[in-house]
């Protein structure tokens, strides 16, 4: 998104705290191919829960929405989408948040350092020694 039109969307919302807003009906930012392969999937999955309320091509706010994302995020997020068995589709915002992969809570906990982390191959030697161990220890039991 240019800067100019950056600038006359906050102004446009600025407006409209004053009740002065008018909506642009000239929205010049070009539709990305991802997004009129997305507004297709959501008609196939949706059905006139989507082409109902929504026209045939993709809107301002959903160009908006997705204009920043790529192929691959978009996917992701249908994938989300799919498998949340959702029997509505969602709103840009919603859909959005699908686009990017759970973050896990605390994830630097998760992160184990280089320097300890057990080596990838174990010699045979200290596989025979496992074994061995292993061994003793089912005797006991």
């Amino acid at each position: 998104m240019t800067t100019a039109k950056l600038s006359e969307l906050v102004t446009n919302y600025k407006a409209g705290l004053d009740g002065d807003y008018q909506p642009s009906s000239n929205f010049d930012t070009p539709i990305p191919e991802h997004a009129s392969e997305f507004w297709a999937v959501m008609a196939e999955l949706f059905g006139s829960k989507w082409t109902g309320p929504q026209p045939t091509t993709p809107t301002p706010g959903w160009i908006f929405a997705l204009a920043d994302l790529t192929p691959k995020q978009v996917g992701h997020g249908l994938m989300v989408l799919r498998d949340s068995g959702a029997e509505w589709p969602p709103s840009a915002p919603q859909f959005r948040a699908m686009c990017f992969p759970a973050k896990r809570e605390n994830s630097a906990a998760y992160h184990v350092p280089p320097s300890h982390q057990l080596e990838k191959k174990i010699s045979d030697e200290d596989r025979a020694k496992g074994r061995s161990e292993l061994t003793k220890m089912r005797a006991k039991l």
